[in-house]
């Protein structure tokens, strides 16, 4: 044989063995998490953060299976201000803040499948549950120069655990923090 063929066919056969390998394998970092589907129906998931599930995986290739992958780092987001009332019937306007990642992909993608989609989702959670225990607790657990009544950071450990819990639950998602972002007076009082 002449080596110019040689070359040629060991450069064709190259070729077709990179892209039998690009159809047929994926990539995961530690910053993703994915969701394997074969024939559209989610088989697996794989969360590059959990230890020996970030690099390279195998898969059957397209259309069989196909890979989508979301962003697993902490997304985080801050709700408009609005007005909550205390226990004591005061009014404040309240901002909260909220970090979260996603826990099941597979929950994830079919109840919610976008971040944009999953905030929307949080912040109704966050709103109700703001309301909901600041309404629980009198003006001075938000606000006092008396340390042994101010209950700050149980309030924001009640709002974490409620709207923890009902994220996990229903969207597949893991709240890391929510805090008190800011409080204020309404204008109407200042």
């Amino acid at each position: 044989m002449k080596p110019k063929l040689i070359l040629t066919i060991a450069v064709a056969l190259l070729i077709v063995i990179c892209f039998g390998l690009f159809l047929t394998s994926f990539t995961l970092r530690v910053t993703e998490c994915a969701v394997v589907l074969r024939w559209e129906n989610p088989t697996y998931a794989l969360v590059g953060t959990a230890k020996g599930q970030a690099g390279l995986h195998w898969k059957l290739p397209w259309p069989i299976d196909k890979v989508e992958k979301f962003d697993a780092r902490v997304n985080v987001f801050s709700t408009k201000f609005e007005e909550t009332f205390t226990q004591d019937s005061y009014t404040l306007v309240v901002t909260a803040s909220t970090g979260w990642r996603i826990a099941d992909p597979i929950k994830f993608r079919e109840k919610v499948g976008t971040v944009a989609k999953a905030q929307e989702h949080l912040t109704g959670l966050v709103r109700t549950y703001k309301n909901a225990v600041i309404g629980k607790h009198p003006l001075a657990h938000l606000i006092s120069t008396d340390p042994e009544t101010l209950q700050f950071d149980n309030i924001e450990n009640e709002m974490l655990a409620n709207i923890g819990r009902e994220a996990e639950d229903k969207y597949g998602l893991i709240v890391e923090f929510t805090k008190i972002k800011h409080i204020n007076l309404p204008p109407a009082v200042t």
